[in-house]
């Protein structure tokens, strides 16, 4: 698994994309845009204005730049698909998030 922060637009791109695997569609729903293979596997999520979703979530910026890893799960179950992102940071930096 792989990420990216690009702060220039804001864009938070996760990639767990096996060597060989090629993304064949892309959906957009909103800030969100979810890359499959041609046999459906979700290999990709990018989140633009990823700032906006961190406030929302009551979560400060600069997590973007402390985090040491992030993964993604994804549960597909009666035609809804739930995609969960989990934000590793270090240990001294838990007043990142803020706790409502």
């Amino acid at each position: 698994m792989s990420y990216f922060y690009d702060e220039n637009v804001d864009d938070l791109m996760i990639s767990v994309k096996g060597n060989g695997e090629k993304v064949r569609k892309n959906y957009m729903f909103g800030d969100f845009v979810i890359s499959t293979t041609g046999n459906g596997k979700i290999v990709g999520l990018e989140i633009r204005n990823a700032s906006n979703l961190l406030k929302e979530a009551g979560m400060e910026l600069t997590i973007l730049k402390k985090m040491k890893d992030v993964s993604i799960s994804i549960i597909s179950k009666r035609g809804a698909v739930g995609v969960y992102v989990v934000f590793q940071i270090p240990k001294n930096f838990k007043n990142l998030i803020n706790r409502k």
